[in-house]
């Protein structure tokens, strides 16, 4: 398959699945709406579409250390299993979702998530135009539209 994905046939069965005997429609997205920062989580229910993510999907790591440095890489956390994810917007202002299966797991590291906002795999750090770093609180725009990871810092963000 052209382009490589983590299980090949487990696509192929679900295009064809697809393809062959049907599925509802994706949902549109809903329109502008604020989301009030820190209230109540069911503003987020007539929020669409929404992605829902297996959870207990996040392997223990125990593996020898790329090259010979002789170290293993152990990482039995299975920190922040992504259970639930959502997109808000307002006239100002995009509002993410991440529900953990279990309690967040922040202790200050990569918190990050990259966007293609133009929907093109040639501008940006590999087709990401953004990168939302949590672990310092800024959106941040790549800044030569190459494949280089350069970022500049555009705004600040809340994280709550």
């Amino acid at each position: 398959m052209f382009g490589g994905h983590g299980d090949n046939y487990y696509y192929q069965l679900i295009n064809y699945i697809r393809r062959f005997k049907g599925m509802t429609k994706p949902d549109l997205p809903s329109g502008p709406q604020t989301i009030r920062i820190n209230e109540d989580f069911t503003q987020w229910n007539n929020i669409t579409p929404y992605y829902l993510d297996d959870i207990f999907d996040i392997p223990y790591r125990n593996h020898p250390r790329y090259g010979d440095h002789g170290e293993q890489l152990i990482d039995y956390s299975q920190r922040n299993d992504l259970e639930r994810m959502q997109i808000a917007r307002d006239t100002t202002n995009f509002y993410f979702y991440l529900r953990c299966y279990g309690p967040w797991i922040d202790e200050n590291r990569f918190n990050w998530l990259f966007l293609n906002v133009d929907n093109s795999y040639s501008t940006g750090w590999i087709g990401f135009d953004y990168l939302v770093d949590l672990g310092e609180n800024q959106l941040k725009k790549n800044m030569n539209n190459t494949s280089n990871w350069q970022y500049e810092e555009t705004i600040q963000i809340v994280n709550s």
